[in-house]
């Protein structure tokens, strides 16, 4: 995981570089999660899932658990925090990263297993607030977007 996380730097960037900004934007991931679950991601800040798996903290993101993203929703960041490391994740996916407002998306992928789209914020406006908490629907499109540009990347690692 960590050679996909670092080790397609300049094509990753290019790829979310048509999304970052746009809708205040400032975050992306996009995670691969098989039929096994096995979890691949992509991320435009691979720092942030580079040290959530090396703490071990992500056992404590609901994002990764199937009770979560079988169900195919949405959910801000926060929600998704076990309380028994919610200080921890808080810390690092919002403070360090200056993400103060961020929503996970899990969506059936067609040739099975999950994605989910993960997309943070550095604007706290009630604009930004409401549209990561509202419009599912345009940004599941953003990451669908990315998800279809990325392919190729998570082909050549599912092999």
């Amino acid at each position: 995981m960590m050679d996909l996380l670092f080790g397609h730097k300049d094509k990753i960037q290019r790829i979310f570089s048509d999304v970052l900004g746009l809708h205040q934007i400032h975050h992306m991931s996009v995670i691969s999660i098989d039929s096994h679950a096995r979890i691949l991601i992509i991320s435009s800040t691979p720092s942030m899932e580079f040290n959530l798996f090396s703490r071990n903290l992500w056992e404590y993101d609901l994002t990764y658990n199937p009770a979560w993203y079988q169900r195919c929703e949405q959910a801000s960041w926060q929600s998704l925090y076990h309380p028994a490391r919610y200080e921890e994740l808080y810390y690092l996916r919002q403070v360090r990263h200056e993400l103060p407002v961020g929503t996970s998306i899990a969506e059936q992928a067609q040739e099975g297993g999950y994605f989910i789209y993960s997309l943070g914020s550095n604007n706290t406006c009630m604009q930004v607030q409401s549209q990561f908490a509202h419009e599912k629907e345009f940004l599941c499109k953003i990451g669908q977007h990315c998800s279809s540009l990325l392919a190729p990347l998570f082909y050549d690692y599912k092999q």
